[in-house]
């Protein structure tokens, strides 16, 4: 049933999730500090978070951090796992940036010192406390972090992996918005050969290169050049979703 529950949610079939998600909990025989008891719980609130059930997902969530805190420790992957949760919840679906940037900073210092400073769980970290200093228009701290995300992508998934591909992207735009243009461009440039030459000329990276490219253009007053680009990823941006690429 909870297999079923997960694809429903994956459908984004959200009500069709939280019932069989309801019947799981109430059918459960499991102590309420059982693991699987909490990973049910995250899952409900993920549900209730995407159905704009704000205080609903909070809670469950706070409930779930609270348990593991006091079972496993503060500093236990799985606990670090329900921070982020959290942050996600207030950052994502309640715009309390302030209060996600804290929890997000404190599960990322925690991982370097706990799991080191080039595991996966790390890369995630970074990866989410620079989108928030990127929209707080903290570009420095935010361009940062991103070099050292795109540096260890690169070690850990390789240079043309997708998540790689992402954390160029996320640079290249932190680059833009500080008008460094020819270093932005340049690794727009790289990331869609690398796209083009794993993923082939239609692939969402492709259309994102080259919306960002649009941007760039418009900012440097290329209006003429801008249209034209823009055009090209409208024409594009058809033909992927005609494709259900």
């Amino acid at each position: 049933m909870n297999n079923l529950a997960m694809t429903y949610q994956s459908q984004k079939r959200w009500n069709d999730a939280e019932y069989l998600q309801l019947q799981i909990l109430k059918a459960t025989q499991l102590s309420p500090d059982h693991p699987l008891m909490m990973t049910f719980m995250t899952n409900l609130a993920v549900t209730y978070g995407s159905q704009g059930r704000r205080k609903d997902s909070e809670g469950i969530h706070m409930q779930v951090l609270e348990r593991r805190k006091r079972i496993l420790g503060p500093e236990h992957p799985e606990t670090l796992s329900s921070m982020t949760n959290l942050a996600t919840q207030y950052y994502y679906q309640q715009g309390r940036e302030k209060e996600a940037e804290d929890i997000y900073a404190q599960v990322l210092e925690t991982e370097k010192r706990i799991l080191g400073t080039e595991h996966p769980e790390v890369l995630s970290s970074m990866h989410s406390l620079g989108s928030i200093w990127r929209k707080q228009a903290k570009y420095s701290e935010a361009e940062q972090i991103h070099r050292q995300e795109l540096a260890l992508s690169g070690k850990l998934l390789g240079r043309e992996h997708p998540g790689t591909l992402s954390s160029m992207e996320n640079l290249a735009e932190t680059l833009r918005v500080q008008c460094k243009y020819e270093e932005a461009k340049q690794l727009a440039r790289e990331a869609l050969v690398i796209s083009e030459a794993v993923h082939g000329k239609e692939n969402i990276h492709m259309l994102k290169n080259m919306d960002f490219q649009a941007a760039v253009l418009y900012q440097q007053g290329m209006y003429e050049e801008y249209t034209q680009m823009r055009n090209a990823v409208e024409a594009r941006d058809a033909s992927y979703y005609h494709h259900g690429l």
